[in-house]
């Protein structure tokens, strides 16, 4: 573990904060998020009812799951005290909470039927083994889980010649002098972290193209980008899993 790990993430997500959401309302962000919103659905098959936001952001997470499901309870929690007051600015009514997904003492067990990490938020966990167990014990019988994470030979770190298990990773789109510390995955990876405790697993490429800012300012390419996702998963920028608890 890299000392200070949550420190430096704290600051790195709070500098980007004010821009985040405004960064992600391209043509190519608009296709993610249908693809996302197409993997929540595959996850539940029947509908969610109290869902847990890791990760959450500024709220798309929400935004998602709302265009989906009207009737559910939603709680969300981030690391970042700035990206949630852009949350509360435009849900204040939404239940967020300011710490780290490796610890969620507190929650009961079996409080949610949903967990959701979209968009690589699991990376970032300064302890990834922990966090699948909090997500194990809060998670109901049967609940469903789809985690997004950094994919460790995406076609984007290949290029920039970058293999490591770790990575000091900046978002899309925003210039920043800092970075997040990041944990980065195989397939084969997710799979074995996960099995213990979830079923049903799939997990899916995911962006192969977007990781790369030239790329994404092309939407034309989007499709390329699913077909190379679909046949090389981990030459995605994303690996997202979808699971079930024993």
């Amino acid at each position: 573990m890299i000392d200070k790990w949550e420190e430096n993430n704290k600051e790195y997500w709070g500098g980007v904060a004010s821009n985040y959401s405004n960064t992600y309302i391209d043509n190519w962000s608009n296709l993610e998020n249908e693809f996302i919103l197409q993997r929540i659905c595959y996850a539940n098959r029947n509908p969610f009812t109290k869902v847990l936001d890791l990760g959450c952001g500024t709220g798309l997470g929400y935004k998602l799951c709302s265009s989906l499901n009207t009737k559910f309870s939603y709680t969300g929690i981030d690391i970042s005290n700035e990206m949630l007051g852009v949350f509360k600015k435009n849900h204040p009514n939404i239940v967020t909470f300011n710490f780290g997904m490796s610890n969620l003492q507190q929650f009961q067990p079996k409080t949610f039927d949903f967990v959701l990490s979209i968009f690589t938020a699991f990376s970032y966990t300064d302890n990834v083994e922990k966090t699948i167990n909090e997500i194990s014990r809060v998670l109901d019988d049967k609940g469903t889980i789809l985690i997004s994470v950094i994919s460790r030979y995406s076609m984007r770190r290949i290029l920039n010649l970058k293999f490591g298990k770790k990575e000091k990773y900046k978002t899309r789109g925003i210039s920043s002098n800092g970075f997040s510390y990041s944990w980065v995955f195989t397939k084969s990876e997710l799979h074995k972290l996960f099995q213990p405790d979830f079923t049903n697993i799939s997990i899916v490429g995911y962006n192969t193209l977007g990781g790369v800012s030239f790329f994404s300012k092309f939407p034309r390419l989007w499709k390329i980008n699913l077909f190379v996702s679909k046949l090389f998963p981990n030459l995605s920028h994303e690996l997202i899993i979808t699971a079930s608890k024993k």
